[in-house]
Parts: C-alpha cells; structure tokens; sequence
C-alpha cells in the first residue's frame, strides 16, 4: 500500500518539481520514497511505500529485466505468487519477492491485458520508455483511488487530489455537477470531483495517454448473465467456498493483520472464516458514549468465540469538533458520512496497537441486500394500502408542504416507478430544494443521470440493478474513498475480502430474489454465516457503523454547527442563496428531521476551509474546527 505520484509531459517543456508535494502524500508512505525520471523527459515518477508484503526488496519504481518498462503500484495484487510462478516458467527474472514486479512481467507478455489476470485492489502507472506510453489503471471495483488533470503541456495524476492541486494551471474552481451530486448523494460520483479540473479514473477503467492522446477504457464491469438454478444447499457451499478463497489471499502479509469487528453479521463472518487461518487475530471494536446504538457486546461475543485478541474503544462527543479539520484534510474529497469519524479513530487506535493491514467488511450489504432503501419502509408499505387516497392527499398538499408530498408520491413509486423510489430513499438535498438553495450558475439538472444508467445495466431484476448500482457508486464513492483515507492517513492497509471480483462475479451471477427472497434483507448470507456465529447477531437490527449525528448535532455541538454556518465566511461562498441558507439554518428542521441536511452542510464548509480556500497547504494535525 502506498502513494504515487507522477507528470507525462506532452511538450517538451520544464520539469516541474515534484519534491514539494511529497508531504502531501508522504503519511501513505512512510518507510520508503523514490523517484524515476525517463531518459528522454518525457515522464517523471514520484513513489513513497508503506511496505506490507516483501520489506526487503520490495521497494519502487520496478522495472522488468531489460528496465525499459517501469512501474509504481499502490495496493496489492493478491495472486501475485500463482502469477509469478508462471511467469517465472515462461523465462522472466525477478529482482524482487513481491506483487508489484509481476505487472511489469504480465505487460511483456500480454500488454494491458495484464488487466484480466489481476485479482487485488490497485492503481498503478506503468511506463513503456521505448513506446513513449503511460498506462494507468485502477482495479475492478475502485478500492483503491487514482486522480488525474489534463493540462496544454502535461498529465499528471496522483492516488489523492491534495498534490494535483498545487500544480501550475490547476485551479480550484469548483464543479458545479459534483457539488450538486454531493448536495443530493453526501459524496460525488464516479469521474467527477469537486474541482473541476481533476478527474477520477473510474473504477474497471485504463487511462492510456502517448503521442497519439488520451484515451479512456473500461477493461470491466459486471455482466448481468442467467444464472443455472441451483439447490440452495449448492449455492450456500460456494459462497462459503468462494469466501473462504478470498479470505486466504487477503490474509498474505509480512506483517500483523487485524480486522474491524462490529455487532453485525458481515464482520463477524469475516472474523469466524479468517480466524481458521489467522489465530489470534486481532480484532478492533468502537462504541459511542452516547449512543444507545452498542454493539460492542455482539462483537465480544464473536471475539470470544474465535479466541481473538481483542480490544474495544470508546469515542467521546467532543472528539467531532477537535478531530473532524484532520480528517477532512485527509479525506481530500467533500464526504457527509457520519462514519468518517468512528472509521478515522479506530484506525488511528489501531495503528497504534502495531497493526498494519485490516480486513474490514464493506460490501456485504451492496451483495447481499442488506440496506432498507431496497425494500418498501413500513411507512410505504401501509400508504400503499390505500393508492388513491394517498395520491389524492400527495396532490392536494404538494403547495404548501412539498416534503410530504415528497414522501407520499415515494411510497406510490414502489409500484409505478421502481426507479424513483430507490433514488427517494437516497436523496438527501432534492432537486427542488437545491434550486432554492443554489445561485443558478450552480445548478445541474441531470443529478439522477449516472444512477439510472446504472440501474438500467440489470433491468428486468429490480433487487440486483439497486445492488449494482450502489457498487458503483455508494460503494465506491463513499464507503472505499472513506476505507482508503481514514486507513492510509494512520499508515494502514484497510482489505476488504466481500469485493474480491471472483467471489463479486458469482454472486451478482444469482438473481436477485435468491439473495432476499421475500424481502427478508441478506437472507442468503444469514443462511450461510449463521452456523460461525452466535445467534444473538441475528436478531439485532442493522447499526451500521456510524456518529449519532442526530443527538450530537441537538445538543451544543449542533449550536456550534450553526455558528460556523450562518458566518459571512460561510454565506460568503458564491453557490449559495444566502437567504435560503440562513432560513435554513435557523430553522427547527435543521436540528430535527433534516439534522442530516445540516451535517453535509457542515461538513461541505469544513471541506472548502481546508481545501478550497487555499490556507492550509500541508498535514492539519490535530486543529480543531475553531481554528481553521
């Protein structure tokens, strides 16, 4: 695990210096830094590695025997040993005992469609010196991030956006399409970031950039396919196969391996099935002060059970105000999660207990319909009683109480517009609140575009087309960049087994139904996981691993919020009605149903305080929001 950094130079131009940026990126890797400059100018390369697998001779940039093709690779590559076994076979010399050095050798033999044969989470640059050719890519399922702006005389990219910004004709002008999905969806999507010069490499996607331009490609994507029925009894043996495969690549280290163990049945299935290979794993929980949301005895009970080494730590209320301008500063993208803070803590504790890789279990839910916005809520399930009548009283009382009405016309969707109604339970900022909120310069009608074009990839099965298209957005514009910031900024490797594409391929291969049937959320891998775990986590109702915003923010945390809003720093900003803002604010919704409204507000300021408004060029530490 580890950073890179580099510029193709499309001109023959000055070198920009890279060595100033370095601390900007340096906290992903702190036991080595490298660069490599190509012979005829037309590339240089900036590396700093946090050395998990092969310490000794694992060190980049790597090259292949002849050093004329020359890789820098953040992540790992689980089935490095199968790839290098074989390749070792057909001739090739390796100077290391790592995963890194193994692309170089794929490229030789099949160029990128060394792509295919990967299974891990990684973004890497690779050089060909002789073609003048920079391959970048970025694995399957976006675990791992990769950036990149295009400018007259250059490409550069970066595995976070911080280094890219205080680069000569970058600016910091924001985007209005990423602002408005962040407003709608608490993160931006896939391409676009909130400067509107800096994109992403989506997921599954190689940027190829040479003398003939830039160009673009998915190299994959899931493949909606009929699956073969199958006795249940089969297809619950090849999940638990299909894991168990996962589990023994992500555990492949040269250093201690934790994992983050909740009350819930994702993580405590992952901790039941490593433990078998990895005794005395160790195993982190975090509980809340305040919250009567702990799950921390379900997770000493699994702990318990599997014989882990196993400690539980407490997050204090204040810990928001002093903590939240170092996690934002390393989060580098704008994100309304309330989990960025317990995620960010229990990272750190971790990191201090002397552990370098976590297994962690995001994915589950996007797999195997674990969240409620899939389903009708109870309140959709007794309005869709009486259809009539509820669209009768939506009509009458959209004028004066459009929210309601709002959530009226959400539960008639679950019949006439599946659609509607899954992207209902996601929005948080709707259209029609965000062209009041927004200066019309600001404001992009088509928010929804990039969901529903990714809801239509599995049309005709409803419940497996809202699982995909929360992979490829929830999943990884949220929950990962969340996963690889609160992780790297501690220097830890944060894995992730439910997102191995093998074990991803099978099961989004089953229909929909088969997983829920009935909608009964994650029933297929409650039926697997239940003989590994004890009973009780089977009862318990989904937490998640989140801040109790909503107790925090009606409390004085909540009066502080407000404060920092309703500043002219604040109004100030060019995309904002100022009065609309204000009427908000100061409204009782905005610390009681629409405390969430309030919260990505919030934290969007924050963000725009350490990133945007350009005082802040180096790691914040421990400034607490009153300082920024």
């Amino acid at each position: 695990m580890c950073g890179i950094l580099g510029i193709y130079y499309r001109h023959p131009v000055s070198h920009i210096d890279l060595a100033p940026l370095f601390p900007l990126i340096r906290h992903r890797g702190p036991d080595d830094l490298a660069r490599y400059s190509d012979p005829a100018g037309r590339l240089d390369l900036a590396f700093v590695r946090l050395a998990i697998i092969d310490l000794e001779t694992g060190n980049q940039p790597l090259t292949n025997e002849d050093g004329n093709v020359v890789i820098v690779m953040n992540g790992e590559v689980y089935n490095y040993v199968e790839l290098t076994d074989d390749l070792k076979r057909r001739g090739h010399r390796f100077s290391s005992r790592g995963d890194s050095e193994t692309l170089v050798h794929l490229y030789e033999e099949c160029g990128d469609e060394l792509l295919a044969s990967l299974e891990g989470m990684f973004a890497f640059a690779l050089w060909d010196e002789r073609r003048h050719r920079l391959l970048l890519a970025r694995d399957p399922l976006g675990i791992k991030p990769l950036y990149y702006t295009v400018q007259p005389d250059y490409v550069a990219f970066s595995s976070e956006v911080k280094p890219l910004l205080r680069l000569p004709g970058v600016a910091r002008d924001v985007n209005p399409q990423a602002l408005n999905q962040y407003l709608t969806f608490h993160y931006t999507g896939a391409q676009q970031t909130i400067f509107a010069g800096i994109r992403k490499l989506p997921a599954g996607h190689k940027l190829v950039v040479d003398d003939d331009g830039i160009h673009e490609t998915k190299y994959w994507d899931l493949q909606p396919r009929a699956s073969v029925p199958m006795p249940d009894a089969d297809v619950e043996a090849a999940i638990l196969s299909h894991f168990d495969e996962s589990i023994r690549l992500h555990l492949r280290s040269d250093v201690p391996v934790g994992a983050f163990l909740s009350g819930g049945i994702d993580s405590g299935f992952l901790v039941a099935r490593a433990s078998h290979l990895h005794p005395r794993l160790r195993t982190y929980t975090l509980r809340f002060e305040d919250s009567a949301n702990d799950e921390s005895g379900l997770a000493a009970a699994v702990a318990t059970r599997y014989g882990t080494d196993h400690r539980t730590f407490t997050v204090e209320t204040q810990s928001l105000m002093s903590l939240l301008p170092g996690i934002v500063w390393a989060c580098d993208e704008p994100l309304g999660d309330s989990g960025l803070l317990p995620n960010y803590i229990i990272n750190e504790l971790a990191a201090q207990d002397g552990v370098r890789v976590v297994l962690n279990g995001t994915g589950g839910d996007e797999l195997f319909a674990g969240y409620t916005h899939y389903f009708p809520s109870p309140l959709d399930e007794h309005l869709l009683r009486w259809p009539v009548l509820t669209s009768a009283v939506a009509a009458g009382i959209r004028p004066s109480h459009p929210g309601i009405a709002g959530k009226l016309q959400r539960a008639l969707d679950w019949n006439l517009n599946p659609a509607r109604h899954y992207l209902g339970h996601l929005t948080y900022w709707a259209s029609s609140d965000l062209a009041n909120l927004l200066q019309p310069d600001y404001r992009f009608a088509g928010v929804n575009a990039q969901h529903l074009h990714y809801l239509d990839r599995f049309a005709g099965d409803d419940l497996n087309a809202k699982m995909y298209c929360d992979l490829k957005t929830y999943l990884v514009e949220d929950l990962l960049l969340m996963l690889d910031r609160t992780t790297m900024i501690h220097a830890i490797e944060g894995r992730v087994p439910f997102l191995h594409r093998k074990f991803i391929e099978y099961v989004m291969s089953l229909p929909g139904d088969a997983k829920a049937p009935a909608g009964r959320r994650k029933d297929l891998l409650r039926r697997v996981a239940r003989p590994f775990l004890p009973e009780a986590l089977f009862s318990q109702p989904k937490m998640g691993f989140s801040s109790p915003v909503g107790t925090w923010l009606a409390g004085p945390v909540g009066d502080d919020v407000a404060t920092i809003m309703l500043s002219e720093r604040s109004l100030s900003r060019q995309w904002w009605n100022q009065d609309a803002l204000r009427r908000f604010v100061a409204s009782r919704d905005s610390r009681g149903r629409r405390v969430h409204h309030l919260f990505l507000l919030f934290m969007l300021e924050i963000y725009c305080r350490v990133h945007l408004d350009g005082r802040h060029d180096g790691p914040i530490g421990h400034l607490s929001v009153g300082d920024l």
